[in-house]
Formats: structure tokens, C-alpha cells, sequence
């Protein structure tokens, strides 16, 4: 049944293990595989989690829903809608994510560059004041051998 919800919406096993991680499931492609082969067992949390992701509920993953045609497709219209929006709305919160990530690492790029760039110039100046130095010292030492 996983399976075919999950194949109606367009969705691989990997999107559903992500939807049910971000949910504080600890889901991973390889559960998906063996809830949908009934390799294991669905928790109720689990099943009502599915049921939230898919547009569902419950009832309706085990088949207790009477109801005309038209109403059913209808609902059926209308809840895998919210199935996608959900998914949609975890990927955006996803994205957010990483964006923020992302920004957070980009400012310790920065200031990483700047402190580098300190650096740089320091290690410049005390090259060109060790220069300096240095030629001040062959300078002197050449006035005093030039004046023996």
C-alpha cells in the first residue's frame, strides 16, 4: 500500500525516508524498502505520519472509507494535493536550511579571508622591516670596512 501512494505521487523512496526523517523519524531509504515489502512492522505514529504526508488518514490507508465514487475521487483530489503540498513544504523548510547553513558558511569565509589578509600584511611588513634591516646592517658594515 506504501508503495502505490508513494509511486501515485511521484515520489521515490528516498523523498518518503526524508519526509518521515524530518518528521523525527529515523527513516532511511532501506526502511522504506522493507515497510513496503512488509519486511517490518508501521508504528501508529508511523502510520499516522504517512497518512499526514500522503493526505490520508489512517482509516483510509487500511481501506475503512465508504463513500460514493465522486466523493472519493474528489477527496482523493483534494488529499493528494495536501500530500504534495506537505512534501513541498519540507523541501522548502529543507532548502531554508541549507540556505542558512550555507550563509553561516560563507561568513566564516569572510572573516576567515580577513584574518588571512591581516596576517599577510603583517608577515609583509616584518619581511620589509627585516629587509630594511638587513640592508642597513651590509651598509653599516660596509662604512666600517670602507673606513679601515
Amino acid at each position: 500500500m506504501l508503495r502505490g501512494m508513494r509511486t501515485a505521487r511521484g515520489l521515490s523512496q528516498e523523498d518518503v525516508a526524508q519526509m518521515m526523517t524530518a518528521a523525527g523519524f529515523s527513516w532511511r531509504q532501506t526502511t522504506v524498502a522493507k515497510t513496503e515489502a512488509g519486511a517490518r512492522p508501521v508504528r501508529l505514529n508511523e502510520a499516522v505520519a504517512l497518512a499526514y504526508f500522503f493526505g490520508l488518514t489512517v482509516d483510509d490507508m487500511l481501506g475503512n472509507t465508504p463513500g460514493s465514487e465522486h466523493v472519493s475521487k474528489a477527496e482523493s483530489a483534494y488529499r493528494i494535493t495536501q500530500s504534495l503540498t506537505a512534501h513541498a513544504e519540507l523541501r522548502a523548510v529543507e532548502a531554508k536550511r541549507r540556505a542558512e547553513r550555507a550563509a553561516q558558511e560563507h561568513e566564516e569565509s569572510v572573516e576567515l579571508l580577513r584574518d588571512l589578509e591581516r596576517r599577510r600584511e603583517a608577515a609583509r611588513h616584518a619581511f620589509r622591516e627585516a629587509c630594511d634591516l638587513e640592508a642597513a646592517e651590509e651598509e653599516a658594515a660596509e662604512l666600517r670596512w670602507g673606513h679601515d
